[in-house]
């Protein structure tokens, strides 16, 4: 299962990664700075699931979603979304199949990735 992280934080990234690595999986960091350029990269790797916060620097992370999920040329991952707001229904709206508020049980995540 390839999975994608995008996150702006670095400590999350590496505790994410971490995590990831620890139940097997190995997951890719996107850190680009343009939801064009996320986009490409996301097309490029095809992800069955994108781990991505809502708040990311110089980009909206449901401007980000909105994009993705208008994309016709790659399968679309599954998309759960994080904040320490209470963004749940913004979230869905914007395409992500899901939303979790920080912070979160590392083994909800996981089970969340397990379960398609």
């Amino acid at each position: 299962m390839k999975i994608v992280i995008i996150e702006d934080d670095s400590t999350i990234v590496e505790l994410l990664t971490v995590l990831l690595e620890l139940e097997g999986f190995k997951p890719s960091v996107i850190n680009n700075a343009t939801i064009a350029s996320i986009v490409s990269s996301v097309q490029d790797i095809k992800p069955d699931v994108i781990l991505m916060d809502v708040n990311l620097k110089g980009v909206i992370g449901l401007e980000l979603t909105k994009a993705i999920r208008s994309q016709t040329s790659f399968p679309q991952p599954r998309i759960l979304m994080w904040s320490g707001m209470p963004l749940k229904n913004e979230c869905i709206a914007a395409g992500a199949n899901d939303f979790l508020m920080k912070p979160f049980d590392p083994d909800k995540l996981i089970s969340w990735i397990r379960t398609p």
